[in-house]
């Protein structure tokens, strides 16, 4: 008889095999993308610490708005166009004539992208922090903030990736998407400074609870459970949907 372990261990084979291949397209060209997620935050990093001229507060929603960012916005980008580009390509016909269900071919794609974004975001908050001369302190709660960021919005890029007609297109959508998030959203400074209809609109969106939790958890370690039960939401609200607006094969 079957141990109850075993449909279980065959899933989680059949992610990694596609998370593998995914993988496999980043060998050539990954170090690009390390250094563009690394020198573009510290750029905004050296520009605030000379324009701020030492004001504490704002060096903080600096140091964590550039890591909200780095987790989010580009999270969201790497998924779109590498759907996008894989439909071009048939990429998901040959993923269809494999035993995939539509959440492992989902998550193996959002996986690649957190693989590319987390060691950079990580990086970059405390090489920020020393630029800025920014005290961290790490809560444990730390890398649960961090995994709910990620998939907070992967499932956006996930409908961005298989609407958009091509790569080209997936990145236009994003560049749009990435302007409303960081402008409608308290990222790089206090919500109380944006306009007050900006104020209602930064209650919708996950970067303000994102935002807002990393800069407790590795500054005052104040509570954060309102923050990470908004983003679990948004993460299984935005992939539900994403999954289910993959139609390239009902399972």
């Amino acid at each position: 008889m079957p141990s109850s372990g075993a449909p279980e261990a065959g899933a989680f084979q059949v992610w990694w095999s596609v998370f593998l291949m995914r993988m496999a397209t980043l060998r050539e060209f990954w170090y690009w993308q390390v250094v563009g997620w690394l020198l573009f935050p510290l750029g905004i990093a050296f520009f605030f610490k000379m324009a701020m001229a030492g004001d504490p507060g704002a060096a903080v929603y600096v140091v964590t708005g550039n890591v909200v960012m780095g987790l989010v916005i580009n999270t969201v980008q790497m998924v779109a166009t590498d759907l996008a580009w894989a439909r071009q390509r048939n990429d998901l016909d040959f993923f269809a004539t494999l035993p995939v269900s539509r959440l492992q071919l989902v998550m193996a794609f959002v996986a690649v992208a957190a693989l590319a974004s987390v060691p950079a975001a990580l990086i970059n908050l405390q090489a920020a922090a020393w630029v800025l001369e920014v005290t961290l302190t790490w809560h444990p709660v730390l890398p649960l903030i961090v995994i709910l960021s990620v998939l907070s919005m992967a499932g956006i890029g996930v409908m961005i990736g298989v609407t958009a007609r091509s790569g080209t297109h997936a990145n236009l959508v994003y560049n749009v998407l990435m302007l409303v998030v960081m402008f409608l959203s308290p990222v790089l400074v206090p919500a109380e400074r944006l306009p007050a209809v900006l104020q209602y609109t930064a209650a919708a969106l996950p970067t303000t609870y994102a935002a807002h939790a990393l800069r407790e958890a590795v500054t005052s370690g104040g509570a954060v459970l309102r923050d990470v039960a908004v983003l679990a939401a948004w993460a299984a609200v935005s992939l539900w949907l994403a999954v289910s607006r993959l139609e390239w094969r009902r399972d």
